[in-house]
């Protein structure tokens, strides 16, 4: 039985300048059968223009060791970026 037993999540957005913005996500969870309970945080920034937005988001930002269901190592630090833009067609 590797069920969650305790799980808190919290977020904040906030802007940064004009049109940066950031989006922070903290979640702590608990799994029973003898799993050690973890803090992970995640940092999503991103820029927002009228015909197009960047990101770049970091997960795991302390490279916290941490196991999930399976016993599963998860990835340390993991940084994606991206983009989308807005046609007017």
């Amino acid at each position: 039985m590797e069920y969650l037993r305790h799980k808190f999540t919290a977020t904040v957005d906030h802007r940064i300048v004009s049109r940066l913005s950031a989006h922070w996500a903290m979640r702590w969870q608990q799994r029973m059968n003898g799993y050690h309970p973890y803090t992970k945080v995640d940092l999503k920034l991103q820029w927002t223009a009228p015909n197009y937005s960047l990101y770049v988001q970091a997960d795991n930002l302390t490279a916290h060791p941490y196991y999930d269901l399976g016993g599963v190592k998860q990835p340390g630090l993991w940084v994606m970026a991206g983009g989308s833009i807005k046609l007017n067609l």
